[in-house]
């Protein structure tokens, strides 16, 4: 959209009565990279094609014969037997969520379970009558499991509701299920009793339901029921929440097979320690673990999955206190567990016990996979200790494993070019581009399982095609009890079974590629798509029959999410959103990522009327939807992080030209050298370089270090010349000396300067020219003591020191343009902080992202020599502890200050010397011979030269926060800016110096993001970090040495920003690092070939998008936002109609208190933006003050755990964001926080503080 329009619509806007100002805002966005999603559904399967394999073989393969053991149990009774005899001290260590533990050896659960069971044959159950399960404790589960295996009846876990007082999804699942199997007894515990046997009165039947705990006869030892091998064992509900489930029946033989084989193929010993925490309804923990456990005569650890939830780290703390040896989850506690796993530092886990982590029950994401072992790997878990898996109820659980590795991330993965997926796949080397997606394979079957991949009419195709996923094997179910329809689906006539899934097989190892089902898999627990649109279309505002619920594993995804589409039948489309929102976590307990407002015409269904879903999926991922989503205002595709992949970017210079403004008339002050002063013009004063103040006239010297000099010159020059209207500081401009020289004339005479008119009424336009001073491509050499200014001059802007800031880079060679040059930047408006002229061309910086190479490797030598500079500070400690664990490398740390003994930092330094070897210097780092002998110690200590440098060297700027109006550039003080360049600066000089004869050194410079946007009261540091980004172009570009300048955002888990707030750095895009991303984002990137990264950008937000090159973004919405009382809306779109009808992208009209505009009256862009939305958020939802102590105490917890500033007595849980995972968390902070005890269910029937209050406050 162009300006002049903008103009216009802001004119007539203004025009309007009852308006008294406004001004227009284009809101943009970050263009989508192209997905590579972790699982992408792929429908080739489905359609005719041509087959291009007859030089492939079959794409069949057999895990092999079962190994035959004579010993083994044939039956579930005889390994419950076996274990009680030849294992009775081994058992199950139960771990409540509260943390209350309790034991129960095999002999026990042996004696407990015929106990149970002689309750259960008064009750007059007979054999192969089945047991419908509803248990909260995983003790009890396990003891009536059994009892049932050995009074031949039939065990069928159903997970329990959220609540029995009210119908929702469980309790319609629980009832589908009791009337699928004849209305059976309900086995439970005490405490569900009554709420179990209260639903006969809403179903209008009798139930039958008791607990375990009337039914022991303490004493008492019945008799087994006879089983054979093909008698039924179990029974697991799957394919269904809110519907009627299909009922999978295993036979005691395919459980007993499935079991022997895992232990042959996974090396599984009775020795072995497993580990269990999901809930027991689901096939991986009542079989997987429940059965394997007792059959293998495993030590076993149950905890119930609400401790996890409520703090995800217990999990190794449990590994490392029972030396779990195997374990498993489904991939989102792999990236739940990441997210927090910053909290893990100081924690003295041992994890080598731990070669067995099986990931399964949902798509697996490589890159999370990846992090989690780089996390764990420094706290001893073995590189291969993660095992993508497959499984599913209908094969017994896991019964295909692959294998990552943390040494090699290409292990484990396949990548195809992404054309080639509709017939003959193209197998490729991993590559990080939009035509080559990567997989993560799931390897072979068990032993005595069989796979295939077959086309749409059942015929068996070759590897490296696409196809139908089917199963035959000693591990199948029995079929699908009652469930003729479901079973004649299933199976093919040639007796395999379908799946549902999609893949591939490569060199006889099967990976997925999607789902051709209804089916979506959220977190290990299925869902039919029609029965949560069947609950959405029950709300108000949708429109029936165009709904759907789809599954997204896009970019960036960690885990399958769960996308709502839906045509709006109100005016209220955000209100419509949050009551979906609302409705699924209070009727099934899902939380859907996205809720998407789709318009009639653009919802596809077929001519049949079906529902397009992978189209609407499709269309959603190549952003069609993006207008509606940003209509919607911070709903949740701008709640995220984003994940560290997008993070990462890089400055790119492109052209942009000068928009002139009215010249200003007054004096014009010139900073030059006699040489350079006649390039640039005309000026009414010249102010020299000199050792002392003199004056000539109009001609002034002045000691570029004297404070004093430049008030005494400026006061001299409006006394007796008149009003200053622009000074032009070119000192910078002449060629640098050494580093000092440089400093003095360029970063640290400026600060002076603006400090003295800082104070002025009426202050000047203030033009910086440099020569040398920034690097915009090849041919330039960049003088390094002028790349401080970067940094201060936009840090001065940034804090308003004057009205207009701007430092212009000079083309060196052409100096006789430099005039004209300087008059045009005078009088142009100021639209960019830093500029450069290059060839005739004004050039601007702006940011480009960058993805990272895919597979690219650290340039990390194992076993090498490393500096660290930073000393034993935290971030250098994180990377020191890995350089040690991972790389067995040889670390010099160099710090300011001694170690003294019984210190903090003693303690730091003998924890890295328990990891390796390890040197401490106290020195100057910008001592140049103190680190010369230093590096030459080392050098000789372990015969090799230095493989390395890391430079994280800083003074200490975390004190600076509490009283950030002494730190503005204006009032700094010169030993806050000697202390800083100390570090930054003479520190890299001198490590230069010692790299100088060490050609092929690794050097790696910490710097900021604030070296490239300005950090208020923090000019020195964004001065000095500028610095480190300006001489890694020099050291990189135009030597050639190997360098990476790292400009990060605020690392918040370590370092000096430890504790301080990261709100406002977080408003500006700049996203808080924790220790266990960073990390990881050091390693990537120092496997990327590039010199300058800056790290930890949001990507989303609007100060980042601003800067984004124009390729990069697009506009999505004209804000135009008016001020003023009275106005209607309606008549403002009348009068603007023609004006809004050119305008390239959807206009808004938002009504805000004042139109935002910096002194100088231009429009703050941004600010503009960002009233708008918040005028729109708070019309949506009116906030209501907690009115009691408890109210202000539970909302004070809701802000903390949703990360909201303010959260009010009327605002619901879901509503405001939150999910399954943020309620066990919530509850869990409130059940340590406050007297009263909760449970998650009363969360969900009572979503708001005020109405919580009010039931913790009766239960009190």
């Amino acid at each position: 959209m162009s300006s002049e329009l903008m103009a216009e619509l802001s004119a007539a806007v203004r025009a309007h009565a009852g308006v008294s100002d406004a001004a227009c805002g284009v809101r943009r966005q970050a263009r989508s990279r192209a997905a590579t999603p972790a699982r992408t559904p792929v429908t080739g399967a489905t359609a005719e094609r041509e087959v291009g394999g007859a030089d492939l073989p079959t794409a069949e393969v057999h895990g092999g014969e079962l190994p035959h053991d004579p010993s083994a149990p044939t039956t579930l009774q005889e390994g419950l037997r076996l274990a009680a005899e030849l294992a009775p001290d081994r058992g199950t260590t139960f771990i409540a969520a509260d943390g209350g533990e309790s034991f129960q050896s095999y002999a026990e659960l042996l004696t407990e379970a015929r106990e149970l069971l002689a309750g259960l044959g008064e009750r007059g159950l007979a054999p192969g009558d089945s047991v419908l399960f509803q248990f909260a404790g995983n003790r009890n589960f396990v003891t009536a499991f059994w009892a049932c295996v050995l009074g031949g009846y039939v065990p069928t876990p159903c997970g329990v509701p959220l609540g029995f007082d009210r119908e929702n999804a469980g309790t319609r699942k629980l009832r589908n299920a009791w009337e699928l199997l004849g209305r059976p007894v309900i086995l439970t515990d005490a405490e569900l009793l009554e709420g179990v046997r209260g639903l006969g009165s809403g179903w209008d039947a009798e139930i039958t339901a008791y607990c375990n705990e009337e039914l022991r006869r303490a004493g008492a030892d019945a008799d087994p029921h006879p089983v054979e091998p093909g008698d039924p064992a179990v029974q697991l509900l799957t394919s269904g929440s809110t519907g009627v489930p299909k009922c999978v029946r295993h036979a005691h033989a395919s459980i007993i097979a499935r079991t022997l084989a895992s232990a042959a193929v996974n090396g599984f010993g009775e020795h072995d320690v497993s580990l269990n925490w999901i809930p027991m309804d689901h096939v991986g923990g009542v079989i997987m673990h429940n059965v394997s456990n007792v059959v293998l005569r495993h030590q076993h650890v149950n905890a119930e999955t609400d401790a996890f939830l409520a703090d995800p780290l217990v999990w190794m703390d449990w590994v490392h206190r029972f030396r779990v040896t195997n374990t498993w989850a489904p991939n989102f506690a792999f990236s739940l567990f990441n997210d927090n796993a910053e909290r893990a530092a100081g924690r003295a886990w041992d994890l080598s016990c731990l070669r067995h982590i099986c990931n399964g029950g949902e798509a697996v994401v490589t890159r999370t996979a990846q992090r989690f072992l780089e996390v764990l790997r420094p706290y001893g878990l073995p590189a291969d200790a993660l095992l993508p898996t497959f499984g599913m109820s209908e094969i017994a659980s896991g019964t295909i494993y692959s294998r990552l590795s943390a040494d090699d991330p290409a292990q484990g993965t396949i990548s195809v070019e992404k054309a080639s997926l509709g017939g003959r796949l193209r197998v490729v080397p991993p590559r990080d581009v939009p035509e080559v997606i990567t997989f993560t394979e799931v390897g072979r079957p068990l032993p005595g399982l069989a796979l295939r991949i077959a086309d749409d009419h059942d015929r068996p195709l070759p590897e490296d095609h696409v196809g139908r996923v089917q199963f035959s094997g000693s591990t199948m179910m029995t079929g699908y009890y009652r469930n003729d329809e479901a079973n004649r689906k299933a199976c093919t006539e040639d007796g395999w079974f379908n799946s549902g899934d999609l893949g591939f097989v490569h060199d006889g190892r099967l990976t997925l590629t999607g789902r051709d089902s209804d089916l979506i898999v959220i977190q290990g627990v299925n869902y039919l798509n029609f029965d949560i649109e069947s609950v959405v279309e029950q709300v108000p505002g949708t429109e029936v029959t165009f709904v759907a619920a789809c599954n997204d594993a896009g970019e960036g995804t960690d885990t399958d999410r769960l996308v709502v589409f839906f045509v709006p039948a109100s005016a209220d489309v955000a209100g419509t959103v949050a009551a979906i929102r609302a409705r699924l976590a209070f009727d099934i307990g899902l939380q859907p990522h996205q809720v998407v407002p789709v318009e009639r015409e653009a919802f596809p269904k077929t001519g049949s009327g079906k529902i397009q879903r992978s189209q609407l999926v499709a269309d959603l991922r190549a952003g069609k939807f993006a207008d509606a989503l940003r209509a919607l205002e911070g709903g949740p595709v701008e709640e995220e992080p984003p994940s560290e992949d997008n993070w990462f970017f890089e400055r790119v210079w492109t052209a942009q030209s000068i928009v002139e403004s009215e010249s200003r008339a007054g004096v014009r002050v010139l900073f030059a050298d006699v040489e350079r002063e006649q390039w640039l013009g005309e000026h009414d004063v010249v102010v020299l370089p000199g050792t002392r103040f003199a004056r000539d006239g109009n001609r002034f010297s002045i000691d570029d270090a004297n404070p004093a000099h430049y008030r005494e010159l400026l006061t001299a020059v409006r006394s007796d010349f008149g009003r200053i209207d622009a000074v032009v500081h070119a000192w910078a401009a002449t060629p640098g000396g050494d580093i000092d020289a440089g400093l003095r004339s360029g970063a640290l005479s400026v600060r002076m300067l603006l400090g003295e008119l800082a104070s002025w009424e009426r202050r000047p336009e203030v033009l910086v020219l440099t020569t040398g001073g920034v690097r915009t491509g090849d041919g330039d050499a960049v003088d390094v003591a002028k790349g401080a200014l970067p940094g201060l001059v936009r840090t001065a802007v940034a804090e308003g020191a004057v009205p207009v800031l701007r430092q212009v880079d000079l083309p060196a060679a052409t100096p006789e343009r430099w005039a004209a040059i300087v008059r045009a930047e005078l009088d142009a408006v100021p639209d960019a902080d830093v500029v450069a002229h290059r060839g005739g061309t004004r050039l601007v910086p702006r940011l480009r992202p960058v993805e990272p190479e895919a597979g690219s490797s650290p340039a990390l030598v194992q076993g090498g020599v490393y500096a660290i500079t930073g000393g034993l500070g935290g971030i250098a400690q994180q990377i020191a502890e890995y350089l040690l664990a991972a790389y067995q490398a040889r670390l010099l740390l160099i710090g300011r200050s001694p170690v003294a003994e019984g210190t903090p930092k003693a303690e730091r330094l003998a924890d890295l010397r328990t990891l390796g070897e390890v040197e401490y210097r106290a020195l100057d780092v910008g001592d140049t011979a103190a680190l010369h002998s230093a590096v030459a110690q080392a050098e000789r200590r372990w015969g090799r030269s230095l493989d390395g440098v890391l430079h994280l060297a800083s003074n200490d700027v975390s004190q600076q926060w509490s009283r950030l109006e002494e730190h503005t550039v204006a009032r700094a003080s010169r030993g806050e800016f000697a202390r800083t360049y100390r570090a930054k600066v003479h520190g890299t000089m001198a490590i230069a110096e010692v790299l100088r004869d060490r050609p092929d050194t690794l050097l790696v410079l910490f710097s900021s993001v604030n070296a490239e946007f300005g950090g208020s009261s923090f000019g020195a540091y964004s001065s000095a970090n500028s610095f480190l980004n300006g001489f890694a172009d020099h050291w990189g570009h135009e030597l050639g040495r190997p360098v990476r300048c790292l400009s990060w955002s605020m690392w918040t888990g370590s370092g000096m920003n430890r504790g301080s707030p990261s709100a406002a750095a977080a408003s500006r895009g700049f996203v808080p690092i924790d220790d266990a991303s960073g990390l990881s984002s050091l390693l990537t990137a120092l496997g990327q070939d590039r010199v300058n990264l800056l790290i930890g950008l949001d990507g989303r937000n609007e100060d980042i998008i601003a800067e984004l090159a124009p390729e990069h973004s697009r506009s999505t919405e004209i804000v135009v936002a008016y001020s003023g009382a009275g106005v209607d809306e309606a008549e403002l779109r009348e009068a603007t109609a023609e004006l809004v009808a050119r305008c390239e992208a959807p206009v808004r009209f938002s009504r805000v208190d004042r139109v935002p505009r910096d002194a100088a009256g231009r429009v703050d862009q941004a600010g503009l933006l960002a009233a708008a939305r918040a005028a729109s958020a708070g019309e949506r939802r009116r906030y209501a003050e907690p009115e009691t102590d408890l109210e202000r105490r539970l909302a004070a917890i809701w802000g903390e755990v949703l990360g909201r500033e303010r959260v009010g007595r009327d605002d619901a849980f879901f509503e405001l964001g939150g999910n399954s995972l943020r309620a066990a968390q919530l509850v869990a902070r409130i059940n340590g926080t406050l007297p009263a005890r909760m449970a998650v269910h009363q969360l969900y029937d009572h979503p708001t503080v005020g109405r919580l209050a009010e039931v913790l406050d009766k239960a009190r």
